[in-house]
């Protein structure tokens, strides 16, 4: 019988997503097929360190990669995330092909978790985005705005988040829409711009020297990224 990642674990105080895609070739392939049967015991040796501190990693495989790793069946909802353009507001589509959210009370524990994750993928992936996430006050956004206070809780979460009788193949998995966007914001009391829980486009693409500016003085706070593939570019959400 099949066991439901922990979706729809409690929050907690820290977390890290990081998103790779697999590199080409079948010995990379074989790799991570390989590091799928084994996550679970990696996640049980990390967690082992402070049963207490709730970790948990839900691991969740793009729509190209299920093709590339697996093939028939498939999820019957599975597909590539679709850009949506509303007037001036576009979430666009992004590359990815393994997506990983680790969380727990405590970010070491998170950051051991995901360099044990990108340690036995090795060069079988390269990373495109990682984001740490902390609670920030009392379960504010950066804004300012108190967010999930309309989401499902107790058994709801089961009934909202897994897959039901309905694809009897994939009884207990779920879905997760991905996008990545970037927003800065001025901390006037610490003297710099704060990145947000989006990702990295506008502050990659920006003529704005003052983007650039921001983004130079957060890599330099928090140092570099747990993958590879480019300069740092850490951002924090909650």
């Amino acid at each position: 019988m099949a066991v439901a990642q922990p979706v729809s674990a409690p929050l907690t105080r820290a977390a890290i997503f990081l998103i790779v895609t697999i590199n080409p070739g079948p010995d990379n392939r074989a790799a991570v097929r390989s590091f799928c049967a084994d996550v679970l015991a990696l996640i049980r040796a990390v967690e082992f360190r402070d049963l207490e501190a709730c970790l948990s990693c839900v691991m969740g495989i793009g729509s190209d990669a299920w093709d590339q790793l697996f093939g028939d069946p498939r999820p019957a909802e599975l597909h590539p995330f679709r850009e949506i353009r509303a007037g001036p507001r576009h979430a666009v589509s992004t590359a990815g092909d393994l997506l990983f959210h680790v969380r727990a009370k405590r970010m070491d524990l998170c950051f051991e978790m995901a360099t044990q994750i990108m340690a036995r993928l090795g060069d079988a992936v390269s990373t495109v985005d990682e984001v740490h996430g902390f609670r920030y006050f009392d379960d504010r956004d950066l804004l300012g705005f108190v967010d999930g206070t309309e989401n499902p809780r107790g058994e709801a979460v089961i009934d909202a988040a897994l897959i039901g009788e309905e694809d009897a193949a994939f009884v207990g998995g779920s879905y997760v829409p991905g996008s990545s966007r970037f927003r800065a914001f001025w901390g006037a009391r610490r003297g710099a711009r704060l990145p947000s829980n989006r990702g990295a486009y506008e502050f990659r693409n920006s003529r704005d020297d003052r983007h650039r500016d921001a983004k130079a003085t957060v890599a330099q706070q928090h140092g570099a990224r747990l993958g590879r593939g480019g300069p740092p570019h850490p951002r924090h959400v909650r």
